[in-house]
């Protein structure tokens, strides 16, 4: 897989997808900090004829509080023909971070008994004027009455 950027997210509002929905946008504006390798390091494995990249690459951040990152890493120049049509690409498991130096992660989006999904909770039918109320609001308008 050649990948030739890493990127660093981190939780915000706004980006997740609830209800089973998609957040289907790019978030190429939403990485936290990002490192375009311009030539990736491939080297050889030994005693096989295959090819590996090796990258070590130092990303420095400075959270305020407890938080999370997810480090992903992918290919915007080459496919991963003929295993599939798509960009290469990988990310890690959420990375925990204590912040606050009180031993433990306490900050987790999901609260304790918080529900994966969100209620979907109706939207309130709007009120429907009788015809008197529509005339009597018209007469306001008309005689730029506003009481």
């Amino acid at each position: 897989m050649l990948v030739d950027r890493l990127e660093v997210f981190s939780h915000a509002t706004g980006r997740d997808a609830v209800n089973g929905e998609t957040n289907s946008t790019w978030p190429d504006a939403r990485a936290l900090d990002r490192k375009i390798i311009a030539t990736p390091p491939v080297e050889p494995v030994a005693g096989t004829n295959l090819r590996r990249m090796h990258l070590v690459e130092k990303f420095v951040l400075r959270p305020a509080k407890d938080t999370w990152y997810v480090v992903m890493a992918r290919g915007t120049t080459r496919t991963m023909r003929p295993l599939h049509g798509n960009v290469p690409i990988a990310y890690s498991n959420a990375i925990l971070i204590d912040a606050d130096g009180s031993g433990r992660y306490d900050d987790f989006p999901l609260k304790p008994g918080q529900p994966l999904r969100v209620p979907n909770v109706p939207a309130p039918k709007p009120k429907v004027p009788t015809t008197d109320e529509l005339g009597n609001a018209i007469r306001k308008l008309i005689e730029h009455r506003h009481d």
